[in-house]
This record gives C-alpha cells, structure tokens and sequence, in this order.
C-alpha cells in the first residue's frame, strides 16, 4: 500500500482501489486497512477520480470507493454517478443485488429528482424485501410528489404485499405527514396498533396526534 501511495499514478491508484474487493479475517484490521486506503485515495485529489469511476462501473462491492467519491466529487456529480449506475443495473440480478443495495443507500443523504425515476421501479420489482424497503426509504427522503405518495399507499394497500415493505412505508408516511387521501379506508383497516389516521388524512403515532 504505501509503495503503491508513493508511487500515485492512476494505474497504482486503481490497483489500491482492488483491496477493497477482499476481506481478511480480522474486522479491525479489514476496517483499518480499507480507512488507509481511503485516505490515500482521497489525498490524491483529482488525479483518483478516474479509478474510481472506472471501479464504481465494474465492481459490485463500491461502499468505500463511494465515500471516497463524496470526498472527491461535488454532490450533483455523485448523485448523477449513482443514479447512472443504478439505471445500469436496472432490475438487478442476485449478483447486482448488493449493490444497488449500496447505491439505494448512498442516495438517501441526498434530494434530487432524478432520484425517483430509478427508486420507483426498484419498489414496484417484486424479488428482493430488502431491496425494495431500501427504495421505499429513498423515496420517502425526497420531496413528496403524487407519484411517489401515490406509488407507496399502492404498494402499502396491495393485499399481496409482504408486511416488512408496509411496516416501512407506514413509518416512511408516518414520519413525512404525508395524506392517504384515495387511501383512507384501506390504510385504516391494515395500521398495526399505535397508529391512527387523523383528521386532516396523515398517518400519525397515537399520543403524537397534532392538538385539535
């Protein structure tokens, strides 16, 4: 590692970026090693975010060249990259699954609209809970819009739907204020206790009601 820092050109770069493919033994140490590494991608500025794109579009473990991208990128960029690798990826295989997992889950410290246009259709896919609970989670940090209201009661209300994806939307809508207007009776008859609809058509947590 520090031969390869020493040396700091793109390709010694990129060949640093493959540790974080592997995993030893020792948490600590693999934690250690990988922050080590992190560093020296981040100090080489500029000259890093060739390798780093190029290792975002072919690998599928990318949690830490992603952080190292916030370090290196304006948000828009990293927003845009993310994006772009998820409607690569599209309706993901199990060995994608990973990482549009990490992807879903970098996006959500951010707002954008071109967030929902690869959020939505990873929701509506019908393979993967955890996947799917991580797009609803995405959608419920963006701006509330009809479509993304809309698309989570449709899916919370769907009688198929599994109850880990409408405990998540519950909470998402819970927590947002956002209506269940078109809803109301079938969100009614499905809120596990502690959960009530308020007057005004929001989902809110019993002794959380907005004085009337």
């Amino acid at each position: 590692m520090d031969f390869l820092s020493e040396l700091g050109t793109e390709d010694a770069l990129a060949m640093l970026l493959m540790r974080f493919k592997s995993r030893i033994t020792s948490e600590i140490a693999d934690r250690d090693e990988k922050e080590h590494i992190l560093k020296i991608i981040t100090d080489a500025g500029a000259k890093s975010l060739g390798p780093v794109r190029d290792f975002l579009r072919r690998e599928d473990e990318i949690r830490f060249p992603l952080m190292a991208l916030t370090e290196l990128a304006p948000a828009d960029e990293c927003i845009g990259t993310a994006v772009s690798l998820l409607e690569a990826i599209g309706i993901p295989t199990p060995r994608q699954r990973t990482k549009a997992m990490q992807l879903l889950q970098f996006l959500e410290e951010y707002q954008d609209p071109r967030i929902a246009k690869v959020a939505l259709p990873l929701l509506e896919e019908e393979t993967y809970d955890d996947l799917r609970v991580a797009a609803a989670t995405v959608l419920g940090r963006q701006p509330e819009t009809d479509e993304i209201r809309n698309t989570l009661l449709g899916e919370l209300v769907n009688e198929e739907e599994s109850q880990r994806l409408r405990n998540a939307v519950i909470e998402i809508l819970a927590e947002n204020g956002w209506g269940v207007q078109g809803y109301r009776k079938k969100v009614e008859a499905l809120l596990p206790d502690g959960y009530v609809v308020d007057r005004a058509g929001a989902i809110r947590k019993r002794g959380l009601l907005p004085e009337q």
